[in-house]
């Protein structure tokens, strides 16, 4: 089935937050579909609390990661935080997740850049635990890289 075009704008910045907030509006207002922020060290924003506040601004324009690096942060807990930010803007939040993209971001913060089938593998094994928190009321889980035990997996997002 055909989807209808979208165009998203990208903001990973803002001198203040009257300039952030305004850029929110603009974007509202020229009808972009979505906001989106990128997840890396190297940007002046943390992306959760930047689209929480985005969103806060705004009445229709989503808003979304682009995109959380996997390694980052644990599935379960952002789960948590994906499904609150979603509740919370009445269900303008789009996840974008992904498996790294390179060493840069991972030497900054002291981690080790695998190889591609190892975060690869990761990151399904992370989009399974979410998965299970955006539908199930208590989350078990037991695989190669994370385990999770008897987490309820609410809020649910819309």
């Amino acid at each position: 089935m055909p989807q209808p075009f979208r165009f998203s704008v990208v903001i990973s910045a803002a001198p203040s937050r009257t300039a952030f907030v305004t850029l929110a509006r603009r974007a509202e207002e020229l009808g972009y579909a979505t906001l989106l922020m990128p997840d890396r060290t190297v940007t002046g924003l943390a992306v959760l609390s930047a689209l929480a506040v985005a969103a806060q601004a705004t009445t229709s324009l989503r808003v979304g990661s682009y995109v959380f690096c996997n390694d980052f942060r644990h599935p379960a807990l952002l789960a948590r935080e994906a499904a609150t930010l979603d509740f919370l803007s009445d269900g303008r939040f789009e996840l974008g997740l992904g498996a790294g993209v390179g060493p840069f971001d991972y030497q900054r913060l002291g981690l080790r850049f695998e190889d591609a089938g190892t975060r690869v593998g990761r990151l399904e094994e992370a989009l399974s635990v979410i998965k299970r928190f955006f539908t199930e009321e208590s989350v078990n889980f037991t695989g190669r890289h994370y385990t999770i035990a008897e987490m309820r997996g609410s809020p649910n997002p819309l």
